[in-house]
């Protein structure tokens, strides 16, 4: 993972990550036995050439479409999932992602995992 965010970041490509992704980290840091060794981790994590997107109405908007149509179908995703996948698809982004069970149920939202063997 860290070598192939090292190469992306070297290219024109912007690496950023979601302000909820931000908020379920520091969720993690809080219930954490190792808080302060876990907030040093999130702190280098955003030192290096990261942008963090704030979640805006239309983020919103794009996720409570996400949410409508996959519960019509039966096939819901969490809560910070949806919001997550909304940003990613308002902003045409590649989602970086190890938990493609849930992405995947999100038509025409791009995504890859970087953690996954051969990457």
């Amino acid at each position: 993972v860290r070598r192939r965010f090292a190469r992306v970041s070297a290219g024109e490509d912007v690496i950023a990550t979601s302000s909820v992704v931000l908020f379920e980290l520091w969720y993690g840091v809080a219930k954490s036995q190792h808080a302060k060794a876990n907030a040093e981790r999130i702190a280098t994590f955003l030192s290096g050439p990261l942008e963090v997107m704030d979640f805006t109405a239309e983020d919103a908007e794009q996720a409570g479409r996400i949410r409508a149509t996959l519960e019509g179908l039966g096939k819901p995703i969490g809560a910070y999932d949806l919001l997550i996948a909304g940003q990613a698809l308002h902003h045409k982004a590649t989602l970086v992602t190890s938990n493609s069970s849930e992405f995947k149920r999100v038509r025409g939202l791009r995504q890859q995992d970087w953690a996954a063997p051969g990457r």
